[in-house]
This record gives C-alpha cells, structure tokens and sequence, in this order.
C-alpha cells in the first residue's frame, strides 16, 4: 500500500450556485489546483480500485491548549462532512483531466480526526483487504481494543 501525505487543510466541495463566483468557490479553486499538482508531483496519475482517506481537520486557533490536547487526534464529528471532503478530492484529482481514469474506485474508506494542521492522507492500494486492514488497525487504536 502506498500513503501520500499532502499538507493542505482539507476543503468541502461548494455548491455551485449561478454564476456568482463566492469567496468559498476562490478558495475552493486554489485548493482543487494545489491538491491536483501534489498528486501530481508524487506520482499519482490514476484513481485506483481502492482507496483511503484519512482527512485531519486543523483545530481552531481559539481553542485553549487543554482543550486541544482533549481533542487532538479524536473523530471530527462537525461540518464539513465527510462525503463532501472524499468528493472534493476526487474532483480535484480528476480536474482537467489530469488522471488517466476519472472513474471513482469500487472501494473507498474515509475518515476524519481533529489535528494540529491540516492535512489530507492518500492510501492506495488495488486490493480492498489492505485498506481494510488500515481500517481495523486505526479503529483498534482509537478504541482500545486488542482483538
């Protein structure tokens, strides 16, 4: 299995709504060209059948540092959800037809915890069992659990 780690605070796709272009679709512009061009950079030139995301939203800057420490690392159960931040980066790694295959893959596993910075972690992989096994050994981990 291959891990891309792209440091970029992960963005939700915006409604396109109209024709008025909002601060929320600039930003959502600048991120789709920066992700397409790490991926890029790394290699990563078609959307395998299976797939992982691991998304670590940053915290906000107003948190104190004890509540910080409580959350970091914990699920993000907030806005954005969690299918807009795996569409937005399929959208972003098929934008301009930059990947030889636009096709989505069969097996997708995504996940979303609070972190000190944002970044968006890759797992590629053409077999379902190996991000399986990511899926088991990372839920173990946050549970406590041995089995």
């Amino acid at each position: 299995m291959i891990e891309y780690v792209i440091p970029i605070d992960p963005h939700p796709a915006p409604r396109m709504n109209g024709r008025r272009i909002t601060p929320r679709i600039e930003r959502y512009k600048r991120f789709r060209i920066a992700l397409k061009n790490y991926a890029l950079s790394m290699g990563l030139n078609e959307i395998p059948s299976a797939m992982g995301f691991h998304f670590v939203i940053p915290m906000p800057k107003s948190w104190s540092n004890k509540k910080r420490a409580k959350y970091n690392g914990q699920i993000h159960q907030q806005t954005p959800d969690l299918d807009n931040l795996v569409k937005a980066v399929l959208d972003c790694l098929t934008y301009g037809r930059s990947l030889n295959d636009a096709h989505v893959g069969t097996f997708l596993f995504a996940q979303k915890v609070w972190g000190e910075k944002g970044i968006i972690k890759l797992y590629v992989n053409d077999s379902e069992e190996t991000i399986l096994e990511t899926t088991k050994q990372w839920l173990r981990k946050q549970t406590g659990n041995k089995r």
